[in-house]
This record gives C-alpha cells, structure tokens and sequence, in this order.
C-alpha cells in the first residue's frame, strides 16, 4: 500500500518550544506531510518561529496541556480530510 503523504496530518503540540520547533517541522514538511502545529499558549517566541512555514497555526489562548493540544489538532485535521493523523513532539526528539 502507498501512502499519499498529502493526506497525512502530523499534529504536533507545542508549548514553549520556540527555539526547536521549526527545526521539527521542516523535515515534515520536506517529506510532504500536512502540518498542524498546536501552540499550547506559550509564552515564548514558538509562534513566531513559525513564520513562513507552510503549516497550519491553531493555538490555545492559555495552555490546556498535551492532550487538549493534540485533541484540538486532531479534529482539526479529521475537519480538513485527513486520511491519517500521526501525533509528533515539537522538541525534536523524533526524526520525520
């Protein structure tokens, strides 16, 4: 079976994640994958790090904590037709 990588949602939860996540992000990117980022009402500059990123920015106003941030994520790329959702942390400890 082939996986079209345009269907695959990665949610990736952040909070406080500023200097690593846009360095966890490109390589999803790279690899063609849809992008949610969930900024879990940081207090640094995570948002910003994401500019001109073409993922999609959803953030919480105040931080609900992981699992609000991936369940926020998840609906959101189940809304957009995602074929897959895979869950990903912002702080580069898994490689795309």
């Amino acid at each position: 079976m082939t996986v079209d990588p345009a269907g695959v949602f990665v949610v990736v939860p952040a909070y406080n994640e500023g200097p690593a996540v846009r360095a966890a992000v490109e390589p999803l990117l790279k690899r063609g994958y849809q992008v949610v980022v969930v900024d879990d009402g940081s207090t640094d500059a995570t948002w910003q790090a994401l500019d001109g990123l073409p993922v999609y920015r959803l953030r919480h106003p105040i931080n609900l904590g992981q699992g609000a941030a991936l369940q926020t994520g998840t609906e959101f790329a189940v809304r957009q037709g995602a074929s897959y959702v895979v869950h990903f942390d912002a702080d580069g400890q898994h490689q795309a």
